[in-house]
């Protein structure tokens, strides 16, 4: 495995899977044919729960192949945890250390084919941990590489989400009674639940309390929260839920906590606006446990999706993939990427660090979207909401989709509105990555056109917090000193206005925008620092990016918005993505045009 300071780290926190060395030497796994898709299956031998767990390694099964008939088989979907955590499994006779929570999920398949409802399933199993070599790095990467492909050709994929069931199989009867559909006719009346204007719960009902809590003990499983989990639900043909000793089928889940997520988002807005009072009512405490369908809500969501489209959206993914726990942080990438379109060639390599997967990942994502807007997702202000800073061994234009802030302080977030920003105009973005000191792909060569410095050392900024009558404070000392480059008074106070709510203020008086422009406004106020550069353009940049007055607003060309770079030797470090007043909408171009503004080509690090 590699040594570097990406590794290092996690090896220190356990995030390897642990080397069974015994099973390696005196059981070596064949050598599986990548072309074809080969992959190996466990044949269960029956065990009662205090015996230890005996499986059979079978090899020669092709997902892949038109002279050999595909494999019938069942894949497990689980959660690690503690990976410390192990039990013994004999693996073809041989100890093979297993993470415990594997060992459980392979007790309750066997446990579930004592039940009828289970007697015609497949009797093979593909479970990860024991069917790829995790010591053979090569062989995991391209494994892991087709892993969609693998829950994809699954007959059935057993979700197993925890041997422990603190509802003792009550689940099963909540799942029933909570369950409605279609959800378009629950109607919530301060504790009471109407369908179709019939009264179907009363939130003071013990036996209802009773169920939406045992409901609520399968969505506190960790595994909603595990990375790979989402792929192998999304691509799966069937999906079996086990928890505990019981089974439901995925499609009896999915109304239940549907509905459940719905009456929650009600309950909060009765809350919100007075209707119900939280501390008057115990019923309260038991209404929470709703909150707790959020991340299966998500799973749910995008299994429906996948079965529409057949492919996902790369940055809902890898934003998604930030909530995740996964064992190899690498797979905060690799578990998800393989639902992207197959355009992006994103590959899992875990000969690779994490540096290497994040810059290959942004490449990717360059060259096949032809912009660089990716590049706003890179600059992080400050530490993510658990105090972890940010890697210093990346570079600036490379995001860092295991840092938990990388959505949070964006300033142009995606907009909705029919005029998107178009910065660069119809120009597409010509890189290229070049390597230095043996690191490959660490430095991005752009196109850009230099505007303006951000500031000059004697004008005012403003990080002004949430107060607005401090933005007002500001804009009484900067209204008579400079002009915005186009306009009188009037406009350089729209100017000021619009950079306040980037982009948005012909929606100030709007009622239907009233809470999205607030709510814009305070994300400006809170989380951004305003400037006004030499030229009179009006900025707002990230909080806490400390800039200097030589830092430079430019357009990169293939970017909808502008950046501020900063000079270091022979090359220039992102430090914030902007809103800039007057170069929203391509005119830097123009300036290009009248050759005002020359193009520059320009090394990012």
């Amino acid at each position: 495995m590699p040594t570097d300071i990406d590794t290092a780290e996690h090896t220190e926190d356990n995030f390897f899977t642990p080397v069974n060395h015994e099973f390696y030497d005196r059981s070596p796994y064949s050598e599986l044919d990548p072309t074809r898709h080969e992959i190996r299956l466990l044949e269960l031998l029956p065990a009662n729960a205090s015996e230890p767990l005996q499986v059979k390694l079978l090899t020669s099964f092709f997902l892949l192949s038109n002279d050999v008939e595909a494999p019938n088989y069942l894949a497990i979907s689980y959660f690690a945890g503690n990976h410390k955590e192990t039990e013994i499994v004999y693996v073809d006779g041989v100890r093979f250390n297993a993470f415990a929570n594997l060992a459980r999920a392979l007790r309750q398949v066997i446990h579930a084919r004592e039940k009828a409802d289970f007697k015609d399933y497949p009797q093979l199993v593909w479970a990860d941990q024991i069917c790829i070599n995790q010591s053979n790095l090569s062989e995991r990467s391209h494994q892991v590489d087709f892993m969609r492909l693998i829950y994809e050709s699954a007959k059935i994929v057993l979700a197993c989400l925890g041997w422990e069931d603190p509802s003792n199989g009550n689940w099963v009867a909540a799942v029933e009674r909570v369950g409605i559909e279609p959800t378009s006719d629950i109607v919530l009346k301060d504790r009471n639940i109407y369908v179709k204007d019939h009264l179907f719960a009363d939130f003071h009902d013990k036996d209802f309390q009773d169920h939406w809590t045992h409901l609520g003990h399968v969505l506190n499983s960790e595994w909603w929260r595990r990375g790979w989990v989402y792929q192998e639900v999304l691509v799966a043909q069937e999906v079996i839920v086990l928890f505990g000793v019981h089974s439901v089928r995925w499609d009896k889940l999915v109304p239940a906590v549907l509905a459940m997520d719905w009456v929650m988002d009600s309950w909060v807005e009765q809350v919100r606006t007075g209707i119900i009072k939280m501390q008057e009512d115990p019923a309260d405490s038991v209404m929470t446990i709703g909150f707790r369908s959020e991340f299966a809500k998500f799973v749910f969501d995008g299994r429906r999706d996948w079965e529409a489209e057949g492919q996902m959206a790369i940055r809902p993914l890898l934003f998604h993939a930030q909530q995740c726990k996964v064992t190899d942080i690498r797979d905060q990438i690799f578990a998800f990427v393989g639902l992207a379109d197959p355009g992006y060639r994103i590959i899992a390599d875990y000969t690779s660090n994490l540096s290497t997967a994040l810059r290959l990942l942004c490449k990717r994502i360059i060259l096949y979207e032809r912009q660089l807007d990716i590049l706003r997702w890179s600059i992080k202000a400050g530490p993510s909401p658990d105090g972890r800073q940010q890697r210093t061994n990346i570079p600036t234009w490379t995001p860092d989709w295991t840092h938990d802030n990388v959505l949070s302080d964006l300033i142009l977030h995606d907009r909705s509105e029919s005029q998107p920003f178009r910065a660069s105009a119809d120009h597409r973005p010509t890189p290229a990555f070049l390597s230095k000191a043996g690191i490959p792909d660490c430095i991005l060569r752009a196109q850009c056109l230099f505007v303006d410095e951000l500031c000059s050392p004697a004008s005012p900024s403003l990080s002004p917090g949430p107060e607005f009558s401090k933005v007002l404070q500001w804009w009484e000392q900067i209204a008579g000193v400079q002009q915005n480059p186009s306009g009188d008074e009037v406009h350089v106070y729209n100017a000021f206005m619009n950079t306040a709510l980037r982009g948005m203020l012909q929606f100030w008086e709007g009622t239907a925008a009233g809470p999205e422009i607030q709510t814009r406004l305070t994300e400006s106020l809170e989380y951004g620092d305003f400037f006004q550069s030499p030229k009179g353009y009006f900025v707002l940049i990230k909080k806490g990016v400390k800039p200097r007055h030589s830092d430079q607003i430019c357009i990169l060309l293939g970017s909808d918005g502008p950046f501020v770079l900063r000079k270091a030797d022979d090359h220039y470090i992102l430090i914030s993505d902007a809103y800039v007043e007057g170069l929203m909408y391509g005119e830097a171009i123009q300036l290009m045009q009248q050759e005002e503004l020359v193009v520059e080509t320009i090394d990012i690090h």
